[in-house]
């Protein structure tokens, strides 16, 4: 039993081989008939001893094949190319997987990929996950500053913070891990992309077979509703880490709320994330988007952002003005100073005070901008000197 066992594993990583699509996606739902439903079956089959001594070898084959799986998604999905290797750093011993920047490689090791587990398809997850963190910093050093996502700028700035935190030490990230943006962000991406993963195969099968989805066979068709079910049923176990306060701003440009903890002390998050980003100009080199928050080194004025605004839209569709107009609201929103003037300078006295109540740090943080902002709107009072 054991030999094959191991022989249908290894059958099913070999079949992820096939580069041909239409060949390859009716071998996917049987192997993962197998994975998931079968090899359970003939596992328990095994000997109490066999199922110790192999039990281990037997889950990495299957992480090997999740991982395969993840690879060829993420490339014909969003025709990007991830890199997933097995390690044996202790770091890892502690968490599903993670990703480098540096080097652009997606890491796991078996041991924490078992701890972290709580169903079946948990390791199929964390690779969704960790593919989510390369198509971050993929569109992080994006130069297509129309397209880029503005969602993907507070994103950005929060992980550079992390980035120059944790030169350091990890403690700002383990303390802050479960309302970062960028871990709620990929956690949301894993759970639509691995709820939606039968689905999104099948059309993937449909666009490279040239069929439509009554041109299916009959006994396709069951197989497909066959592993769709299956994966439902595996994903009632399944948890995916989304903090729901976090999740509602972290699109569509929302007013960011909420504290850090940084050495034990909370702190403002967006005023901290914003302060970091202005004391290091110099990341702007390497990440592109940063180029419309900066005159140089010096951080731009409301007048000069709005400015930007009007000169960027020119000689642009409507649909570019739009994305334009999307992109510097996210600027706007995210940096205290400029919503302020912003505020002010639309004259909305109400949300000018509202903003005040949720962030009275403000006055403390950024006394000179304060000041040359009483200066022009006498709005705070003859106690700002």
């Amino acid at each position: 039993m054991l030999e094959k066992i191991n022989g249908r594993l290894d059958t099913a990583i070999n079949n992820l081989d096939n580069e041909n699509f239409e060949e390859l996606f009716p071998m996917i739902l049987d192997d993962l008939k197998y994975i998931l439903s079968d090899f359970r079956v003939e596992r328990d089959k095994l000997s109490a001893r066999e199922q110790f001594e192999q039990g281990t070898s037997l889950k990495s084959k299957i992480n090997v094949y999740f991982g395969k799986l993840a690879k060829l998604y993420f490339k014909m999905m969003y025709e990007m190319n991830i890199n997933i290797v097995n390690s044996s750093d202790y770091n890892l011993a502690m968490a599903g997987g993670g990703y480098n920047s540096n080097d652009d490689k997606i890491y796991y090791s078996d041991f924490g990929a078992l701890l972290a587990s709580t169903s079946d398809l948990s390791f199929l997850h964390t690779c969704l996950h960790e593919g989510r963190h390369k198509m971050q910093h993929d569109t992080y050093k994006s130069e297509d500053l129309i397209s880029f996502p503005p969602y993907m700028l507070r994103l950005l700035k929060e992980s550079l913070l992390d980035n120059s935190l944790l030169a350091n030490n990890r403690k700002f990230y383990r303390d802050n891990y479960f309302i970062l943006f960028t871990e709620n962000d990929a956690e949301i991406f894993a759970r639509r992309e691995v709820n939606s993963f039968i689905r999104n195969l099948m059309n993937l099968y449909l666009k490279s077979s040239n069929k439509k989805e009554n041109d299916i066979d009959d006994n396709l068709m069951f197989k497909i509703s066959d592993i769709n079910q299956l994966f439902n049923s595996i994903l009632k176990k399944e948890e995916f880490n989304i903090d729901a306060e976090v999740e509602s701003q972290i699109y569509d440009s929302k007013l960011i709320i909420g504290d850090f903890i940084i050495d034990e002390q909370s702190v403002s998050r967006m005023i901290a994330t914003d302060k970091f980003i202005k004391a290091n100009p110099k990341l702007q080199e390497q990440y592109p988007i940063l180029k419309l928050l900066f005159n140089g080194k010096t951080p731009k004025s409301y007048d000069e952002i709005m400015a930007d605004l009007t000169a960027f839209k020119e000689n642009k569709t409507i649909e570019e003005q739009n994305l334009i107009d999307d992109i510097y609201k996210e600027i706007i929103i995210s940096d205290p100073i400029l919503l302020l003037s912003d505020i002010l300078a639309k004259d909305d006295i109400n949300y000018f005070n509202r903003i005040l109540e949720t962030y009275p740090m403000i006055l403390n943080e950024y006394p000179e901008e304060i000041r040359t902002l009483n200066e022009k709107y006498g709005c705070f009072g003859a106690n700002i000197k």
